[in-house]
């Protein structure tokens, strides 16, 4: 059951979560069931990036997946998401003339308990 977290400063504005969740499960389909992922999006309001310039912004998503899994596999599901997370964002980004690199963290999952 992976989770997947999207965490992004307040200045990227007005777009669609779901339907960028919807394009990272189906990549997390390749390795793992989706129908028990759990997605969510932080808007971070309170940021400072670089020397505190309104344009600097930042989307990071962090994907956690229970043990086990190849470094290799791994590391194609992080290159596969950031592919997918720069597409989604790069209109959102040139459009509102944003400094911004999205960036893809996959962790495994330490004791989990459910």
């Amino acid at each position: 059951m992976p989770h997947v977290t999207l965490e992004y400063s307040a200045n990227i504005n007005d777009f669609n979560s779901q339907e960028l969740f919807s394009q990272i499960h189906e990549i997390l389909g390749q390795i793992a069931d989706v129908a028990k992922c759990q997605s969510r999006a932080i808007r971070q309001q309170d940021f400072y990036i670089d020397h505190g310039r309104d344009e600097d912004a930042f989307v990071l998503l962090r994907i956690e997946l229970k043990s086990g899994r190849a470094e290799e596999v791994r590391q194609n599901i992080g290159q596969q998401c950031h592919a997918c997370l720069v597409d989604f964002f790069a209109p959102i980004i040139t459009s509102n003339g944003l400094n911004c690199e999205p960036a893809v963290e996959v962790n495994e999952l330490g004791l989990y308990i459910k």
